[in-house]
């Protein structure tokens, strides 16, 4: 059975419906969903608490399983949209290994699934096809963001 994360007939997680185009792994099967989740460190937040900061360093993306994630650009502008399950955020720390760039922090209880860059490095050499549909998604991800912030200025 798919998971509901991933449940796109539902009229709230259909494509463009509010996702901001930044909900990932539409295509992964049933199966394929569970290899990646077994690669995929599962984490927990309390509705407040700070899940990132501006400036910290990691190599990892983060999907949110559950709840909802609100950020803020280090640069001190308004707050980032908020984003819900299916979404990720932490891909640019992911590609460049730079500091992170946005503080976020979970609006209600969230759940997250974190995918270090060792672990991408396992499920790539075990799993060529999701890793592919992953890199695919995330630069699809940027592109979306990059337009939209084009659009803003």
């Amino acid at each position: 059975m798919k998971p509901n994360l991933f449940d796109y007939d539902a009229p709230d997680r259909a494509p463009g419906a509010g996702d901001g185009g930044d909900v990932i792994l539409r295509g992964l099967t049933p199966a394929e969903w569970e290899a990646f989740v077994g690669f995929a460190e599962p984490l927990r937040y309390a509705a407040g608490e700070p899940i990132l900061r501006a400036g910290e360093t990691g190599r990892a993306i983060y999907i949110v399983k559950s709840g909802h994630v609100r950020g803020a650009l280090a640069r001190g502008r308004k707050a980032t949209a908020e984003l819900g399950p299916g979404s990720v955020f932490g891909e640019i720390a992911f590609f460049d290994g730079a500091p992170r760039s946005a503080s976020l922090w979970a609006v209600d209880a969230v759940e997250l699934l974190v995918l270090p860059m060792s672990a991408f490095d396992k499920l790539a050499a075990w799993h060529p096809r999701i890793a592919r549909e992953l890199l695919l998604d995330l630069g699809r991800v940027l592109a979306t963001r990059l337009r939209q912030a084009e659009a803003r200025n």
